[in-house]
């Protein structure tokens, strides 16, 4: 239902002499970066504010119980106690697709709703897939950390034909930034698929990937393809969807 007719204008004699089929060698483990945010939340055990009590009964009653923890900076809020943990969030800082055989973000992203990228073994209806592209940049945040999980979250785009009755497989790459695309797409890093097909998604959908803490690293960036498996492809949010793909590391404090 994602498929989509794309006109390609080729200038005479910019053929692209790339072997495709160097995406689908299997890769590694995984990881990512971008702008990111924190937050952190208590899981249950600091000290609970007195004042939110109820005033003890006369008769020798207990207080109400206290409040919850106010909210810190940057978007840290504080619960009821105990341990805490911290999570770091990283919007990509590349999410484009590729045609295959056609190393040009731009006309793949001009084939597509505003704002959606597509994943798909037959975007143009003439049996030509479209893949993926991703790239995090976790930062210093991350240093002094041991991180616990870290995941990666795509949201099906909300444009007709967005949906599809597979999400794709997450492949890890090789580093790039988005000029390289216009050359080749990165070859896929030996070990294979890192993040299996889920299956069938409708607009809205948050598609997670965990991935490999030890990929996740202070100021290492982390890229990944998606590669599709059906020709009713799936399109996601890109950077200029409401909702971006992003890395999401959660770690202790």
């Amino acid at each position: 239902m994602a498929r989509r007719l794309l006109l390609v204008l080729v200038a005479g004699g910019a053929a692209c002499s790339f072997d495709w089929t160097s995406l689908d060698p299997r890769l590694g483990d995984a990881g990512g970066g971008g702008e990111a945010t924190t937050s952190a939340t208590d899981s249950g055990g600091s000290t609970a504010s007195v004042g939110g009590g109820g005033s003890a009964a006369s008769g020798g009653g207990s207080g109400g119980s206290g409040g919850s923890g106010g909210s810190g900076s940057g978007g840290a809020a504080a619960g009821g106690g105990g341990s805490s943990t911290i999570e770091v969030s990283y919007l990509a800082t590349v999410a484009d697709c590729l045609l295959d055989g056609v190393p040009d973000p731009d006309a793949c992203a001009a084939a597509q709703a505003v704002g959606h990228l597509t994943v798909d073994l037959d975007a143009t209806n003439m049996m030509q897939p479209a893949y993926g592209f991703f790239r995090f940049e976790p930062d210093g945040q991350l240093a002094g950390h041991t991180v616990l999980a870290a995941e990666l979250r795509f949201t099906v785009g909300d444009a007709v034909g967005s949906d599809s009755d597979q999400t794709g497989e997450l492949y890890r790459v090789q580093d790039f930034v988005r000029s390289d695309l216009f050359s080749a797409p990165p070859p896929s890093l030996v070990g294979g698929v890192i993040g299996m097909n889920q299956g069938a998604v409708v607009a809205g959908t948050v598609v997670t990937w965990p991935i490999s803490v030890g990929s996740v690293l202070p100021n290492v960036p982390l890229c990944f393809s998606l590669q599709p498996v059906t020709i009713n492809g799936v399109d996601y949010y890109n950077l200029l969807g409401a909702s971006p793909p992003r890395l999401v590391v959660t770690l202790a404090p």
